[in-house]
């Protein structure tokens, strides 16, 4: 297996995203971290790492955080726009029509966004931890912890 990580520029920011391959060929599947700010990529490598075996495995730190940390004031928009930027560099790398994206927690909000403004790029979506509402999730959290 081929385990590289490099720093691409995404919207005029040095972000990082590490690979983890064992054919060029094979589709490319990119894994959107939670958080927003916790990068997993070492839980990626220790329980996922066979993914590589059918995938092209790709963990982007996202803008601010692991490997890609700025102090850059954050949005949806620019999130949006920086992930969009990385699909179309993955899809230009690898030759690939279309990609797959896991997303968990934020990164799952952040994927199903995408995977809905962009459907082009997207062959399949797969979300984790999918939060609904965020208002609605912190209440009850607040709730249950104030019951209890």
């Amino acid at each position: 297996m081929n385990i590289s990580a490099q720093y691409i520029t995404v919207n005029n920011s040095k972000q990082n995203i590490l690979t983890m391959l064992t054919d060029d060929d094979n589709p490319v599947l990119l894994i959107v971290h939670g958080g927003a700010g916790s990068p997993d990529r070492p839980l990626v490598q220790k329980y996922n790492y066979e993914l590589a075996n059918h995938y092209t495995v790709v963990c982007w730190d996202q803008r601010g955080c692991g490997f890609s940390y700025s102090n850059d004031e954050l949005s949806i928009d620019l999130m949006l726009d920086d992930l969009k930027s990385v699909v179309e560099y993955l899809i230009n790398k690898y030759n690939q029509n279309k990609i797959y994206i896991a997303g968990h927690s934020w990164g799952a909000y952040l994927g199903l966004r995408f995977a809905s403004m962009y459907p082009e790029y997207v062959k399949y979506y797969v979300g984790t931890g999918q939060g609904i509402s965020s208002i609605v999730d912190e209440i009850d959290k607040y709730n249950f912890v104030n019951n209890r």
